[in-house]
């Protein structure tokens, strides 16, 4: 079997840097099948972006998102994974992938996340610094030392609240669902309803497959070794996805 790329999109407020130590375990390689090559996007205004401005339009981001995979689909067997916000961008990458007539991605992973049709459950991009400092404890995953140093603050709420902008504002356009598997990840404990997280069964003419990890909202990074794990069988086992 040839080398598999994964494309991954992280979370609100998240940089390329978030999903390293998880997308490692996805790519190494020590059970003497194809490797798994994990490519992970990096979004304006943070990271090694960090010097442009912020992106509040998902089309824009998607549109960003594009020029940048272009070189990673052009001749390679690729599946695209996202978490939270990532799982709307890789869902809307897809779409646009195949308006745009570019390599089809053979599956798509999608994690933490309801479908974009059925938009936010509640925009958050509004609310008041203390506000949002509590949204972001009952979430989990975000380290208690970020949270209480005010300069990390400073930098990392701007982006965050650039993110929940995009998709609070985002409004779905109808088109054909995707021709290509989809599977769903979701944490036990997360407050996604499990019926949001089921509801991808209507974005795509293929079967939908339902994983639920143990965890929070953040069980991708929390569960890194066993989601990685689930992740690569995936990739490199059509049967057993």
């Amino acid at each position: 079997m040839d080398t598999v790329t994964l494309i991954c999109f992280p979370h609100a407020g998240a940089d390329s840097t978030t999903y390293r130590r998880w997308a490692d375990a996805v790519s190494r390689r020590d059970d003497g099948r194809a490797p798994v090559r994990v490519e992970v996007v990096g979004l304006p205004g943070r990271g090694r972006r960090h010097q442009e401005p912020l992106l509040k339009n998902l089309d824009s981001i998607v549109e960003d998102v594009l020029g940048q995979i272009s070189p990673w689909i052009a001749s390679r067997r690729y599946a695209l994974f996202g978490h939270s916000m990532g799982a709307w961008l890789a869902y809307l990458t897809a779409r646009r992938v195949r308006l745009r007539g570019l390599p089809q991605p053979f599956r798509l992973i999608v994690s933490g996340a309801r479908p974009p049709r059925m938009g936010v459950r509640r925009a958050l991009h509004n609310l008041g610094h203390k506000a949002l400092i509590a949204e972001l404890e009952s979430m989990g995953g975000f380290p208690q030392a970020l949270l209480a140093d005010a300069e990390a603050l400073d930098y990392f709420l701007p982006i965050l609240r650039a993110d929940l902008e995009a998709l609070a504002s985002y409004r779905h356009r109808q088109e054909p669902v995707l021709n290509l598997p989809i599977t769903v990840f979701r944490g036990a404990r997360d407050t996604l309803p499990r019926e949001d997280a089921l509801a991808w069964r209507e974005e795509s003419s293929h079967a939908v497959k339902f994983h639920e990890f143990d965890g929070n909202h953040f069980f991708v990074l929390d569960q890194a070794s066993e989601v990685a794990l689930v992740t690569r069988k995936i990739l490199l086992d059509p049967a057993a996805a």
